[in-house]
């Protein structure tokens, strides 16, 4: 298997390990110290693979020969490469150090200030930062990728970029529908916000590669999972504006009643 395909392929498995061992009861209840084990799993296991992978992979890249035609500066994206990842692990620790904190609150002080600021880092600053940070984490990574001439030819596998893209995109959802449980959509709007920024950069830097894509698994990965992702999205979006047209039109009728 090509480098970039095993690269893809580690990724994608570690992201659906985290998406699992969320429901998984004992990952909750289990601790090692005050800490439970699946935020053992997110603040040490999973970046400490990932992050070594994602370095290994950056020289690999950096080491090809450049496209005549490059999307952005090798050293631009690289530190926003290195500044992605950064926010994503720093969201990480603060979910961490905050859900820790939160099973400790007795049932009387979860009204406090110190439970609503716990709160507001947990489920809204936290989950932002990991998800946006980690939607650009891996645009970056493709464009990278993408600057270089690919040493894969054309009969490059592209059913294996294709499924890891669909597992990724698909675990993704999962892990928001998770949020969704907790809190509503409104709390991941700089997210969205970042999802659609990284998804027209994305699209409008592989728009000159596209009869080649099969020869740049990171960059095809990240379309099939931001594909799903915009799906997801335009379903809330349509659903939120199908809920507001409903109370338009049952508008008149309850002012009505109001009235008489």
């Amino acid at each position: 298997m090509p480098l970039n395909l095993e690269f893809t392929t580690i990724i994608m498995i570690m992201l659906v390990a985290a998406v699992a061992a969320y429901p998984l009861s004992f990952m909750h209840n289990r601790k090692i110290g005050y800490v439970s084990l699946l935020q053992v799993f997110y603040l040490v296991i999973l970046p400490g693979v990932v992050f070594n992978v994602i370095f290994g992979e950056m020289l690999d890249i950096i080491k090809r020969p450049l496209n005549a035609d490059t999307f952005l500066n090798d050293k631009v994206i690289s530190v926003l490469l290195m500044l992605s990842l950064l926010y994503t692990y720093g969201g990480i620790a603060i979910h961490t150090l905050t859900k820790t904190m939160s099973r400790y609150f007795r049932d009387e002080e979860k009204q406090g200030e110190a439970w609503l600021v716990n709160e507001m880092f947990h489920l809204g600053f936290a989950h932002n930062l990991i998800y946006s940070g980690a939607v650009l984490s891996g645009t970056f990574f493709a464009l990278l990728e993408l600057n270089h001439v690919s040493p894969y030819g054309p009969e490059n596998g592209i059913i294996i970029s294709i499924l890891n893209g669909l597992f990724i995109g698909i675990a993704t959802v999962l892990g928001l529908l998770f949020f969704k449980a907790e809190r509503s959509w409104k709390s991941l709007r700089f997210f969205f916000a970042a999802f659609w920024i990284a998804l027209v950069i994305t699209a409008y830097a592989a728009k000159p590669y596209f009869h080649e894509l099969r020869q740049y698994p990171l960059m095809l990965t990240m379309l099939v999972a931001f594909s799903i992702l915009l799906v997801v999205n335009l379903f809330i979006y349509l659903k939120r504006v199908k809920g507001h047209l409903r109370i338009l039109f049952r508008f008149p009728s309850w002012l009505l009643k109001k009235i008489k």
